[in-house]
């Protein structure tokens, strides 16, 4: 689980290493959930702080409580990253919200 992790934390930093300082965010809102173990990981080991820190970005995080909730702060652009079940994105992008994939 741990492994998961740090792989989302490692995919999400090299996703934005091309952008200039001007580009680039200064905060990440990441969700977290009870549904979702590697947020919760990520969250209590504070790996995305320490490897977001890097770049001086800070990261705020906002609790989901299902995958509809996740979409939903997507949507609303309460938050940059969430996590949902399969299911609730295919239907969600079915619906024509952009839903991208790391």
């Amino acid at each position: 689980m741990a492994l998961i992790a740090v792989i989302v934390v490692t995919t999400v930093i090299s996703c934005g290493s091309g952008a200039s300082d001007k580009d680039k965010a200064s905060v990440i809102r990441l969700d977290f959930a009870t549904y979702n173990p590697p947020s919760l990981v990520l969250k209590e080991k504070g790996w995305a702080e320490e490897a977001f820190g890097i770049e001086g970005i800070k990261v705020e995080w906002v609790q989901s409580q299902g995958s509809n909730r996740a979409l939903s702060f997507l949507q609303g652009n309460n938050i940059d990253f969430g996590s949902t079940a399969g299911a609730a994105a295919l239907i969600s992008a079915s619906n024509g919200n952009p839903i991208e994939l790391i």
